[in-house]
């Protein structure tokens, strides 16, 4: 496997693809005739007998594990855990929950259970280190204690934020079978897994990478395609409740906000130009004579006009290094453009029109422009609009979260192993 390519994905957004609750998920509601799974009853639940209303709270501060933490990349296996600790106690009560059955994603080793919400919710040590290691590129150049410690910092704040996830998730499917809603938790689920597959494939999609060689870069760092699918799909399950949740307490983004905040922040709607197009290069190196050099071109040409894939016959017939960059060129605005000489034809064409043969002293090209970005101010369109609301919302969202994870902890009462 291309050694560089994997280093690329190891900083190109993984952590990003994958991180909790970062998943961009419409919005899912509960239908029938049973209440809504969120009501003001249910956000002053009842403390139960001899528990105090103020504890165990959710830490303000990373978990702190008593126990030595095993090294996320270690090679050797941590030792063995009891089956009946690392899953539910049956796949029927599993399912009836709303959550699946943990498995070893791995195969390689025995997992641990690193933390537990009750009998039927279990978070595994695998699951964390899946999550570490997304985020190596922060610990991996650094070296004995200061990694170990770094290391260990990562894995505190990553179990904190899976345990956070998984209790939004289980009080997510309390109220829906509290409201009689049971039956839409298999909808849920498969609209989680669309959710999350359609990231996915928009990632390798826009990194021109191939299902088969990302499974191999990840299996390189450590991680699996199944354990990233289900890390989107739990963030899916979570942005709905916490959509939802916003909804039913009638906290929403309205169209004057968007304005508001459009007109108060002018400097952060403002772009430079940026024009994006595709360069197919035929180099007169290749040829013995610059006729036949052109011949080859005009083909290239004549197959592009015709409807064929560009990019396609970029990388599998043309010379240039474009090809690498899924058939980009050199040069977003005027000034930048290489070679210079191109520069007339590349702002003076619409988007989607294909350029004659141009004539350089190394030899042709044919470029395309994608997409044309002007300077000045963005309009207030649609996609601004959605882009505020996104913030906006998130920034609600951010304030509820703090409050709902609190009351979460202390009524759910989650359990670090080692503790």
């Amino acid at each position: 496997m291309d050694a560089p390519l994997r280093r690329w994905l190891l900083t190109a957004g993984l952590a990003a693809l994958a991180g909790t609750g970062c998943t961009q998920s419409r919005s899912v509601q509960v239908q029938g005739p049973a209440p809504q799974w969120m009501s003001p009853a249910d956000e002053a639940a009842p403390v139960a007998r001899g528990q105090s209303p103020d504890e165990p709270k959710a830490p303000t501060g990373p978990i702190v594990i008593t126990e030595a933490m095993p090294d996320p990349l270690a090679k050797t296996p941590p030792a063995a855990t009891p089956r009946s600790l690392v899953q539910p106690a049956s796949a029927t009560t599993a399912s009836r929950s709303g959550l699946s059955a943990l498995s070893n994603p791995l195969h390689d080793k025995q997992i641990q259970v690193a933390a537990f919400i009750g009998t039927n919710v279990v978070i595994t040590d695998d699951e964390v280190y899946q999550m570490v290691r997304q985020r190596a590129a922060e610990y991996i150049e650094l070296f004995g204690s200061e990694q170990t410690k770094k290391e260990q910092a990562v894995y505190r704040e990553e179990l904190r934020k899976l345990i956070e996830r998984e209790l939004i998730i289980l009080e997510l499917f309390t109220r829906m079978k509290k409201n009689k809603a049971e039956d839409k938790i298999e909808g849920l689920n498969d609209h989680a897994r669309e959710q999350a597959n359609a990231r996915l494939a928009t990632y390798r999609k826009a990194r021109g990478v191939p299902e088969e060689e990302f499974i191999k870069v990840l299996r390189a760092q450590g991680l699996t395609y199944n354990g990233i699918r289900r890390q989107l799909e739990r963030d899916a399950l979570v942005q709905v409740y916490l959509e939802q949740m916003l909804k039913d307490k009638g906290k929403f983004v309205t169209l004057n906000d968007l304005w508001d905040y459009y007109t108060a922040n002018p400097k952060e709607f403002t772009v430079d130009e940026k024009i994006k197009w595709l360069d197919c290069f035929v180099s007169f190196q290749r040829f013995g004579t610059a006729a036949e050099a052109k011949e080859y071109a005009e083909n290239l040409w004549r197959a592009a006009s015709a409807g064929g894939d560009f990019v396609e016959i970029i990388k599998k017939s043309g010379h240039g290094d474009s090809g690498l960059r899924n058939g980009e060129g050199l040069g977003t605005k005027r000034g930048d453009f290489q070679p210079a000489e191109l520069e007339s034809v590349i702002v003076e064409s619409k988007e989607g029109q294909l350029s004659p043969l141009l004539q350089t002293a190394t030899g042709y090209h044919i470029v395309k422009v994608v997409s044309v970005q002007k300077a000045g101010v963005r309009e207030f369109d649609g996609k601004v609009q959605s882009e505020i609301r996104g913030k906006l919302t998130k920034q609600l969202q951010e304030k509820e979260y703090v409050k709902m994870i609190d009351d979460l902890w202390r009524r759910y009462r989650p359990k670090v192993v080692g503790e």
